[in-house]
């Protein structure tokens, strides 16, 4: 007499041997089996840019103009953007930048800008002089940007006590705590296997639905730069959120980062 379906799998596993209830949960693992690349051996060079050493020289976090000067610096894009310290200064950058534009707090320490009702939208010419006397409230300097449309990304790099540095991605916004739907990458990332990341975190589908013709291209060089980025400078933690992909490319809106020192 033979053995019945539990013992059967459990003698199997005992010997490293996967064991299924069913034809169908094996042909599925059989698929994921053949269908997984091939690993790559990934070799670290830190080859960081001279000016972005300068920025970071001495520091352990950074401000969010440090930070948005930095993503300059390895060619990601961010949109146009100024820092002012008094109204008339705020109503000269915004009139250069065109209406509307998003006004909001600068700092020297990674913060929530939202939860502190430090970021005022849509802001139009007559409306400058008012959400800057507001903002100024909490803050000694506030930063006026360019307003963007299109889809709102999250970008992120972290060094793993066990992996090492590691990027992160997925769906931007408020949406990265309430979907959590974030698919990872060991540095260096290739940009075929950014391109990997955005099919499993299902940015893929969220960029091309509709035809709505946003430069997909964009953010893959993005994610590849950042995996290069966060080895360079030796950072610890890396949030760019939103990142705002539309027809026109990818776009650093706001950026925290801290060093690993």
């Amino acid at each position: 007499m033979g053995y019945d379906e539990d013992s059967a799998s459990r003698i199997l596993e005992s010997a490293s041997i996967p064991a299924f209830n069913f034809p169908e949960e094996a042909v599925s693992a059989i698929k994921h089996l053949v269908s997984r690349p091939t690993p790559r051996r990934k070799i670290r060079v830190s080859q960081p840019i001279s000016s972005a050493m300068e920025i970071v020289k001495g520091k352990k976090v950074l401000s969010d103009i440090d930070s948005l000067k930095l993503m300059e610096l390895y060619g990601i894009r961010t949109p146009r953007w100024g820092v002012a310290q008094d109204q008339e200064d705020a109503q000269r950058i915004a009139d250069s930048i065109g209406y509307p534009v998003v006004m909001k707090i600068s700092t020297d320490e990674p913060v929530h800008k939202t939860e502190l009702k430090g970021v005022f939208m849509n802001v139009e010419a007559n409306q400058v002089r008012e959400v800057y006397s507001q903002l100024s409230k909490l803050s000694g300097r506030v930063m006026i940007q360019e307003q963007l449309s299109g889809l709102e990304v999250f970008v992120g790099g972290i060094l793993d006590p066990l992996f090492g540095h590691t990027v992160l991605t997925g769906p931007g916004g408020i949406y990265v705590e309430v979907l959590r739907n974030v698919s990872y990458g060991l540095s260096p990332v290739y940009e075929d296997e950014a391109f990997q990341m955005l099919k499993e975190s299902k940015l893929h589908d969220m960029l091309t639905v509709r035809k709505r013709g946003y430069d997909e291209g964009s953010l893959v060089r993005t994610i590849s730069t950042v995996s290069r980025l966060i080895v360079d400078l030796n950072v610890a933690q890396l949030d760019i959120n939103p990142l705002i992909v539309n027809e026109r490319g990818s776009f650093a809106v706001d950026v925290r980062m801290v060093l690993n020192r």
